[in-house]
């Protein structure tokens, strides 16, 4: 067995084939389709609300200070002081870390969507090309059965070959027009 070894996925791999009309095709293909603007949609939308999320990392701190003085008439003083501090710091850096999971989520996702489209559609442009040789390829053999029966019937006619060589040779050339 061969081993499968994973690497870097050639994001433009149809370009190997080197063929003009393929790269036409499977770029059109790209830039008109509309799954493609949907998944480019996502991915603007996941990249602004990391940019929200990432904007809000720095901690939020709250204080608050109070105090209150009273003097009694028998000359006792109260002195009352209060302080509050709210920080809130791990919420933001956790929705932060889930809105930039979803954004690098939605950019492999539109990375999927292209490379599925270009996967499609030469599939379809190599589908076009083998219909299109399996056609000549039949046309050279109905020609090449169209001489062998021209042939055999010029010979059967002047007696060298028998008569149910003509036949033999007239059927196969319908079988291969069929």
């Amino acid at each position: 067995a061969v081993p499968i070894v994973a690497g870097p996925l050639d994001e433009t791999w149809w370009e190997n084939f080197r063929d003009d009309q393929l790269t036409g095709y499977v770029e059109e293909a790209v830039t008109e389709s509309p799954a493609i603007g949907q998944a480019i949609g996502r991915v603007q939308q996941a990249r602004a609300q990391a940019t929200i999320q990432g904007a809000n990392l720095l901690p939020s701190v709250s204080a608050g200070l109070s105090g209150s003085r009273s003097k009694q008439t028998i000359g006792a003083a109260t002195n009352n002081f209060g302080l509050s501090v709210d920080v809130l710091w791990g919420k933001l850096s956790s929705q932060s870390a889930a809105a930039r999971a979803d954004f690098l989520a939605s950019a492999s996702n539109l990375r999927a969507v292209r490379q599925a489209i270009a996967a499609e559609t030469s599939r379809g442009y190599f589908g076009v090309i083998e219909a299109q040789q399996q056609v000549a390829l039949s046309e050279k053999v109905v020609g090449t059965f169209g001489e062998i029966t021209r042939q055999i019937s010029n010979r059967a006619n002047v007696g060298i070959a028998a008569p149910n060589d003509r036949t033999l040779a007239i059927a196969n050339l319908e079988s291969s027009r069929a």
